[in-house]
């Protein structure tokens, strides 16, 4: 065990999150839940570090590693929240979205506020800000539904061509 911690430790300060990362999976699975809870700031930090710019590039071994994570941490919020910083960063805004949806949901207090700000930092880089305050306005779907379905009714031969200049929210009501 100490031998992992402190292989772990090092490789943390050599700057091989990867390695380090591994490493602190190996201590964990020697561990009790409430036992790995005391490594969980070192290691969400390594989580971290590998997500940046140095961190290194061998993404599909890092997205295996943060998805051990989940299962030595099945509901920690700053695992997720890590996790969903790894995606954004790599391009992968919808799995992004996933963990720091789930992170905002499963935290509280300061974490909380960290899982919220990078949770709207994610949905502003998937779709600008207007688009959400439409998507969530109740009367003006309703009454856009309310419209596609009486055209429909009348005739309903019809199709409907979308052009793609918005949400696709009218595509998805037309079906």
């Amino acid at each position: 065990m100490r031998l992992a911690l402190w292989e772990a430790r090092h490789a943390a300060a050599l700057k091989n999150y990867d390695d380090a990362a591994r490493f602190y999976m190996t201590l964990f699975n020697d561990l009790e839940l409430e036992e790995r809870r005391k490594y969980l700031d070192e290691f969400v930090a390594v989580l971290e570090e590998m997500g940046s710019a140095n961190g290194g590039s061998d993404y599909s071994k890092q997205i295996m590693l943060l998805l051990q994570s989940r299962v030595l941490f099945p509901h920690e919020a700053t695992v997720l929240n890590a996790s969903a910083k790894f995606f954004f960063v790599v391009g992968r805004l919808l799995e992004a979205f996933d963990f720091a949806q789930e992170a905002v949901s499963g935290s509280e207090g300061l974490s909380h506020i960290y899982a919220l700000v990078n949770l709207e930092n994610i949905k502003s880089n998937i779709m600008d800000q207007w688009h959400w305050a439409m998507l969530n306005d109740m009367n003006r779907n309703a009454a856009y539904a309310s419209a596609i379905e009486l055209v429909a009714n009348w005739r309903p031969e019809s199709r409907v061509l979308d052009m793609g200049t918005g949400t696709g929210l009218l595509t998805s009501i037309a079906r």
